[in-house]
């Protein structure tokens, strides 16, 4: 009995030290580091450039939290998070199947998500920029990539103001406005202008207390705040300001050397009963440089309804469409539909997609994907819709206490929804 005792002990042992053995010797598959608290998208990362085998043979899956995209085209598109203080950009140019880490190096640390159209801008995937705002006593950064995020060049920006927009109209000219709030509803606008590419900027223009700092021949007033600032071609150009609650409309012809408040752009009449306005940035439709809008929110006590201004011709008249919606409430309260060209544009109501062919007019619901339904309950929160053609869009949601978050494409017009 006492042999059997011993031989079942050792046999234990010995099973004991063989388990405890092949664990050591077996090497770990590399893993991609990553945040456990940050859960969301699952994506397939291949090395930049290379041939087909080497893509395939190198690729790998991450999971990483996305809080904003961009759009490029029908097939290529970017998309972007910050884990421990460090941008994670990536490329996608297969609709999002396999994507490019294009992220700058780690040590340039970010305190907060870049947002488009403020903190980072692409003309194309081979040409885009990104601000990083100014830290404590550091002035903000710029880095610039010529080449698909191969490679970043960084420049110094002599600033340590809030950065408010940024546009480019091409891979050489762009425009950077940045401010400082000097009193209760005031703030200092600074406009930066450059020819290079980012590599220098010029001061162009500058509103302050003091007319012996001001620069540029009729300036922003420093009153009210930012909202967004887009160009159309190299002198057409626009500035959304918030001024006591209402939106204001400033324009230039001249490249941002001169600025002029766009009269009778806002009727206040047209929107009695709105306690507050949620203003949209500006954003020009289509290759042209002619068709521009912007949304506009009117909220009355938990609910927003949107419409939108509308410009065909440059922004030298304006037409502003009441849209035919009911209008949202909860999480999604602030979110604008979004256009595709002047006439074709998508919305998102109570996880109900509706799609418009006249400015806005009229709005159709689309029938009900399973899909998105399904997934909005588990991410509530819609952080942006996109689309690039009538049938591509992305639409990127999340549970933001969890910090988790997904990236869905439609390729039938908003009918059905996948994750990417």
């Amino acid at each position: 009995m006492k042999r059997r005792y011993v031989l079942a002990a050792l046999a234990l042992f010995l099973h004991i030290l063989l388990v405890s053995c092949s664990q050591a010797e077996t090497p770990a598959e590399p893993v991609q580091q990553q945040d456990t608290e940050e859960e969301g998208q699952t994506i397939t990362v291949v090395p930049p450039g290379g041939n087909a085998v080497t893509k395939d043979t190198s690729k790998y899956q991450i999971q990483t939290r996305l809080t904003d995209f961009q759009l490029l085209n029908s097939k290529e598109g970017i998309a972007w998070g910050i884990t421990r203080n460090a941008l994670r950009l990536y490329y996608t140019e297969d609709s999002g199947k396999t994507w490019m880490n294009i992220s700058p190096a780690d040590n340039v640390q970010f305190n907060s998500n870049p947002k488009y159209g403020q903190d980072i801008f692409f003309t194309d995937p081979q040409h885009g920029w990104i601000v990083r705002e100014g830290m404590g006593s550091t002035d903000s950064i710029m880095l610039h990539t010529e080449n698909g995020g191969e490679t970043w060049k960084i420049s110094s920006l002599a600033s340590s103001h809030q950065i408010s927009a940024i546009h480019f109209v091409n891979a050489k000219r762009g425009w950077l406005m940045t401010s400082m709030d000097s009193t209760i509803g005031k703030e200092i606008k600074t406009l930066y202008r450059t020819d290079d590419g980012g590599s220098t900027w010029s001061r162009i223009m500058q509103n302050a207390s003091n007319e012996q700092v001001q620069v540029g021949k009729q300036i922003i007033s420093d009153q009210g705040y930012v909202v967004g600032m887009t160009f159309t071609d190299v002198n057409h150009g626009f500035v959304t300001v918030h001024n006591l609650g209402r939106p204001q409309l400033q324009v230039t012809a001249d490249g941002g050397q001169s600025w002029n408040e766009k009269e009778g752009f806002f009727n206040s009449e047209e929107h009695a009963g709105c306690s507050a306005f949620q203003t949209g940035r500006p954003q020009s439709l289509g290759l042209t440089g002619k068709n521009v809008w912007m949304s506009l929110g009117c909220s009355k006590a938990t609910t927003t309804q949107f419409g939108g201004y509308f410009s065909t011709d440059s922004g030298s008249q304006w037409n502003f469409v009441q849209f035919d919606l009911r209008g949202q409430e909860g999480v999604n309260q602030y979110l604008s539909p979004t256009f595709m060209n002047s006439t074709e544009g998508w919305a998102v109501e109570n996880g109900n997609v509706y799609h418009t062919i006249d400015q806005g007019h009229t709005w159709l619901p689309l029938p009900p994907s399973k899909v998105l339904i399904k997934k909005l309950q588990d991410y509530p929160e819609i952080v942006k819709i996109q689309f690039s053609t009538p049938k591509v869009g992305w639409l990127l949601i999340e549970k933001a206490e969890e910090r988790k978050s997904l990236l869905l494409q439609t390729t039938d017009g908003g009918y059905s929804w996948h994750v990417l």
